[in-house]
């Protein structure tokens, strides 16, 4: 708490904040740290300055990664992505951002095994942090033409009882199309 509060007043330097967060064990205090940094030009900078804890933390990572593609430094976001595959590997977080990167890039290549990864593993056993990453798993199922397999993790938000516009979007698409593909099958 006492380290939170001296972030927030901005009262700690970058040192006393990241030897804090590795000593403590609390991967919290560097989050918390670069959200008070402001641009990611200056993200990418301070964690470029402490790469220990891009593998200390998801969190740390997926923020680092984000700068660095806001930045244009895909090179090193593709090493990291080749780096930290087998430390997050079971992160559906990792899985999807991966695919929006080699989407972005146009990495046909690594995109289809980070497809072919998704429809084997789907959601099963993976960690997530919350609803937006199955939203986001069923996206990318319906972005690769997979409707059946986007059923799945909407399935999963209705059955939390979470259901929004846009998973009722999804799964009406998903099961018109999965519908129109086995009627053309039968033709």
């Amino acid at each position: 708490y006492f380290i939170q509060s001296k972030i927030s007043k901005d009262e700690i330097s970058e040192e006393d904040a990241f030897n804090s967060s590795l000593r403590l064990r609390r991967p919290e205090i560097i989050l918390a740290f670069m959200a008070r940094v402001k641009g990611s030009k200056i993200v990418s900078d301070v964690l470029d300055r402490h790469p220990e804890s891009i593998s200390y933390d998801y969190g740390i990572f997926s923020v680092y990664v984000d700068a660095l593609r806001q930045n244009g430094r895909n090179e090193q976001v593709r090493d990291l992505f080749q780096k930290y595959k087998e430390q997050y590997k079971n992160t559906l977080h990792y899985w999807t951002s991966a695919y929006r990167f080699y989407f972005s890039i146009n990495d046909s290549e690594s995109k289809d095994k980070v497809v072919a990864f998704l429809k084997k593993n789907k959601s099963d056993g993976l960690l997530t942090t919350g609803a937006e990453e199955f939203l986001e798993l069923a996206r990318i199922f319906v972005n690769e033409g997979l409707y059946e397999l986007a059923l799945e993790p909407v399935q999963l938000l209705n059955n939390a009882n979470i259901e929004n516009g846009e998973t009722v979007e999804i799964k009406s698409l998903a099961l018109a199309l999965t519908k129109q593909h086995q009627n053309e099958a039968f033709e």
